[in-house]
């Protein structure tokens, strides 16, 4: 169970599990999980965008990264193996690509 605090200042208790086996949660979560997956995806493989973020070089984004950061976004923020077990099939993506 998981405790919140409501507007109406009263606390209830909400089963997680319910939500998270819910088909919108799962639709939503996946959906924002895919587009932070591909975002990661497309930094691990572009060497100037790497050299923006985690070196500084003529970085004119205003933002900031590293090789580590990027590895506990794929795999503790983004579910990245959950993604390949369960999401990349249902997209499509053939298992013998995923290795």
């Amino acid at each position: 169970m998981y405790r919140c605090a409501c507007s109406s200042l009263k606390l209830c208790y909400l089963d997680v599990t319910d939500l998270i086996r819910s088909s919108e949660f799962k639709h939503s979560f996946m959906n924002k999980n895919i587009g932070n997956i591909y975002e990661d995806l497309i930094e691990l493989s572009d060497l100037n965008l790497q050299k923006k973020l985690w070196l500084n070089e003529g970085n004119d984004t205003g933002l900031s990264s590293s090789y580590t950061e990027l590895m506990n976004r794929l795999f503790d923020d983004d579910d990245f193996d959950l993604f390949l077990d369960k999401g990349a099939r249902g997209l499509g993506i053939a298992p013998t690509l995923i290795l």
